[in-house]
């Protein structure tokens, strides 16, 4: 009638992992099988009713742990519900078939009735033994009962084994009727006092006197007029009645308990983290009282916890807030329309010491019976309102920077491709504030068509080898005008290495742009200019040498003779070289010079007339040379090769007639012309400007024009000197010179030249030259043998003694025994081993009556570093003819001085 094996199985498995579900199933079909067979049963019947007893309960287990999906406990009105229904009588009923079959077959009884009778037994086990296994089990894992409720436990377990076995057993006569419930308090005792397994336990016992009993014979469920099966039904249904009986009880009280436990750990989970807030919490009712504040509040508001309760939350507030908070509580309770957003709302709070606190609150609202009650989140933000506002004072401390430096920003989303430009950034593309396109094609469009690709390929290696990009571009404005950006942008990467966005700054550079041109121009002309010197001095020895042969040459001719037309070829071809010389000198900064103070007017209004002549009728000239315009210092004689070359380029850019203007102002130089042009210096100036309106220039000829030997003209037109001597002449003089031209449009030039205090000097005329022969005795020190030969010829066919030196050693190894008969030392400024200046100083020691004439062909301005230029030297300019030379040397020997 009670099948003990199939509870015991059902209850480890449903108490097990899966993994050990194998082993119980093995386990339970073994002692089947041993148990079958040792009652006398045949082996074939023992091993299928053995698979039966498993089968049925893998399938029972399988039912359970599918519907509950975790471990059944019985602590639960659901799990003695699954237990009961889905594996005692579903599962049970449908694989009894499997025994019945086995029972059919030993017993030859009917199908019908050996299904019943196995339903009935491993039923019974089910529901009433897998209960106790699968309770002891969590039983064994909780502390051991108090000795009091130890005590209690026996009494009530051994009153219910006295009760059952008075009303179950052979005496039950004397109790008929409802003698066997009573058995049903102690059930009740036992269930609710010790939970599931006390029921489960107390509900073993009493299945096992009554199945005992009814086993005997004995009992109410027994008698002579009861069948078999009667007696089955009956006790399978009390034990059913009994079970539940107890069960259900005990679980509806543990699920309470368990509900409860689970409320006193959740509010002790909330009132530790509530506790632990650092934002404050607290609770009020409709008339505002709090009721409930944590700890955090004494930190936010200087108020322990306890001196709130009860009192209005107003006291946190500010006097003008107060009514508004009234007010709309009061809204709230009648109508239930919040007045304020209770989500992160800022508002202001106050606080015990009186000074006021930024707070962001959020409430919320719930009800306790008919009550409402309100639960507000305060978060004291007075550091994040600091932390904010110096975030605002960096970004605006940032921005000012940006913008005083004029550094524009960008910024690129990589998935959408938006770009955003700021205002800067705008500017520097000449863009007006908001037309930017947004995308990086808008970018790309900005950028001078020249420079795109190479901008393009840029930002595309920058992206693949993940570094810094660095861009140099042209960006060409709307009005045409072209600007150099130099930018630096940064690509930002997601966890997976993908790239999101991209920032970077920029910033134009082309007045660096164009001081880097200014200074590489600068130091072309500066190494022009010391070749175009080293040739000059070389071939001004060369023009000497030419120059005097010819004069001897000339002077030995028949007058109009062949002989004599073709010497003053030579000679006017000389001149024409020493002119050219002059030039280059004039370029390279070397030509000696007596600087003085001047005005440009006047200078301009002397070579007026000489102008007129040079350019022609065809050219109409403005002269605008204001008397008040100021002084500047330089030599009258470059001032006016500055006014004669400017001029006569502009005119040989109007072949077809135009206008010429020249003009004298005053000006005042600051640094942005300074950046630009490269001026040495910002201040007052006095400007020479000469415009034409002929051919004009494009930007890429307008940048070499200073260049020597650099012309547009055809072969044969022009030497390319005159606007690079101007240049020298203007750069030597502190000043600047600028030039702009367009094709068509003509051209202007700006000479700039410093403005001086200075007063004009009167230039007293030179007295005539003296005889050009003598009989004194002159020391020549010159290094080139040619010179020294045709100077020496020159001046002994004068009458002169001259003693020739090669060089300086040369020279004071003769002083050392003839320096009292030296009149005058001769000498080149420019010697190897030392200059002519050393010399002169060491001779004029031995011989301190002694005269001293230098003279020099010129290079890299050494004549005015060696100091030849004082007041009282005496110079002759390479190359120098034969009455220039004698007439110098008889100048230098009726000085006064006794050095010269």
């Amino acid at each position: 009638m009670l099948w003990p094996a199939s509870g015991v199985m059902l209850g480890l498995m449903l108490s097990s992992q899966r993994r050990d579900w194998p082993a119980i199933l093995v386990g339970g079909l073994i002692g089947s099988i041993v148990s079958d067979t040792r009652s006398g049963y045949g082996a074939v019947f023992a091993a299928g009713a053995a698979v039966a007893n498993v089968g049925e309960t893998l399938a029972a287990t399988l039912l359970v742990t599918w519907r509950l999906r975790h471990r059944i406990t019985l602590s639960s009105l659901r799990d003695v519900g699954v237990l009961v229904f889905g594996a005692v009588i579903l599962s049970n009923a449908a694989t009894a078939i499997l025994g019945a079959i086995a029972m059919h077959q030993r017993f030859h009884s009917a199908l019908l009735h050996a299904w019943f009778f196995w339903w009935i037994g491993d039923g019974l086990g089910m529901l009433i033994v897998a209960p106790v296994v699968i309770t002891g089990f969590l039983a064994a894992r909780r502390p051991r009962l108090k000795t009091r409720s130890a005590a209690e436990a026996v009494l009530v377990f051994a009153a219910l084994a006295v009760i059952s076995q008075i009303t179950l057993g052979p005496g039950y006569s004397w109790a008929a009727g409802p003698g066997p419930f009573a058995t049903f308090p102690l059930l009740l005792w036992a269930g609710l006092r010790f939970g599931p397994f006390g029921a489960a336990a107390a509900t073993l016992v009493v299945a096992a006197i009554a199945t005992w009993n009814a086993a005997l014979h004995l009992g109410p469920f027994t008698g002579n007029s009861l069948s078999v099966i009667d007696t089955a039904v009956q006790t399978y249904t009390y034990l059913t009645v009994t079970s539940l009986c107890a069960l259900i009880p005990a679980a509806v009280v543990a699920e309470r308990e368990a509900s409860v436990r689970r409320q006193s750990e959740s509010e002790d989970r909330y009132r530790s983290v509530v506790e632990a807030a650092t934002d404050a919490i607290v609770t009020i009712d409709t008339e505002s009282r709090v009721r409930f504040a944590n700890a955090a509040v004494k930190d936010i508001f200087g108020y322990a916890p306890d001196e709130l309760i009860g009192r209005n939350l107003d006291v946190l507030m500010p006097e003008s807030f107060r009514p508004l908070h009234k007010a709309g509580l009061h809204r709230y309770v009648t109508t239930g329309a919040p007045t304020l957003d209770w989500r992160a709302k800022r508002l202001t709070g106050l606080h015990r010491d009186g000074h006021e606190i930024p707070l962001e609150i959020s409430f919320g609202v719930r009800n306790e019976g008919d009550a409402r009650i309100f639960t507000g989140i305060i978060r004291d933000i007075s550091d994040q309102q600091t932390t904010a506002r110096a975030l605002r004072e960096a970004e605006d401390r940032m921005g000012f920077a940006l913008a005083a430096s004029r550094v524009g920003t960008w910024e690129v989303d990589v998935a959408t491709g938006a770009s955003t430009w700021s205002t800067i950034q705008e500017e520097l593309h000449g863009v007006a504030a908001g037309t930017y396109g947004g995308t990086l094609e808008a970018f790309i469009d900005r950028i001078h068509p020249d420079d795109q690709q190479q901008v393009k390929a840029a930002i595309q290696k920058a992206m693949q080898q993940r570094t810094d990009s660095n861009l140099l571009y042209r960006t060409v404005w709307p009005d045409g005008s072209v600007h150099w950006i130099s930018g630096v942008g940064r690509s930002f990467y997601d966890a997976d290495g993908a790239p999101i966005r991209a920032a970077g700054i920029t910033l134009d550079v082309t007045e660096r742009r164009a001081l880097e041109e200014q200074y590489r121009q600068s130091q072309k002309m500066e190494a022009v200019g010391q070749l175009a010197g080293g040739v000059a001095h070389d071939f001004n020895n060369l023009l000497t040498v030419i120059q005097s042969y010819g004069s001897i040459l000339r002077d030995g001719a028949k007058p109009n003779s062949e002989a004599a037309n073709n010497i003053a070829e030579v000679l006017s071809a000389a001149d024409r070289a020493a002119a050219l010389t002059r030039r280059l000198l004039a370029f390279s900064r070397g030509q000696l010079l007596a600087p003085r103070a001047l005005s440009l007017s006047e200078s301009l209004l002397s070579v007026e007339p000489m102008l007129r002549r040079l350019i022609g009728e065809h050219v109409e000239i403005v002269v605008r040379a204001p008397r008040d315009a100021g002084n500047v210092v330089a030599d009258p004689s470059e001032i006016e090769q500055v006014i004669l070359n400017l001029a006569i380029n502009a005119r040989d850019a109007m072949p077809d007639g135009g206008t010429l203007t020249l003009e004298i102002s005053n000006v005042e130089l600051d640094s942005a012309y300074q950046r630009m042009h490269g001026t040495a210096a910002t201040g007052p100036y006095v400007m020479l400007a000469v415009s034409d309106t002929g051919t004009g220039m494009d930007a890429a000829t307008a940048t070499r024009v200073f260049e020597p030997f650099f012309t547009t003209k055809p072969p044969g037109k022009g030497t390319g000197l005159g606007l690079s001597t101007v240049y020298g002449i203007v750069t030597r003089n502190g000043g600047s010179i600028a030039v702009y031209s367009e094709p068509n449009h003509g051209t202007t030039f700006r000479a700039y030249f410093p403005r001086s205090d200075a007063k004009m000097e009167t230039i007293t005329p030179t007295a005539p030259a003296c005889a050009a022969s003598g009989s004194e005795t002159l020391l020549l020190v010159e290094d080139d043998p040619a010179i020294r030969r045709i100077t020496t010829r020159i001046l002994t066919a004068a009458g002169y003694r001259v003693i020739p030196a090669g060089s300086p050693e040369e020279a004071l190894d003769i002083a050392n025994t003839n320096a009292a008969d030296i009149d005058l030392l001769f000498t080149d400024v420019v010697l190897p081993e030392m200059s002519g200046r050393g010399l002169a100083e060491k001779l004029s020691a031995r011989a301190p009556s002694m005269k001293v004439l230098y003279m020099s062909g010129y290079t890299d301005d050494m004549v005015v570093r060696t100091g030849v230029l004082e007041h009282d030297t005496l110079f002759l300019q390479k190359p120098f003819s034969q009455s220039a030379l004698l007439s110098k040397v008889r100048e230098a020997l009726d000085r006064n001085s006794a050095r010269s």
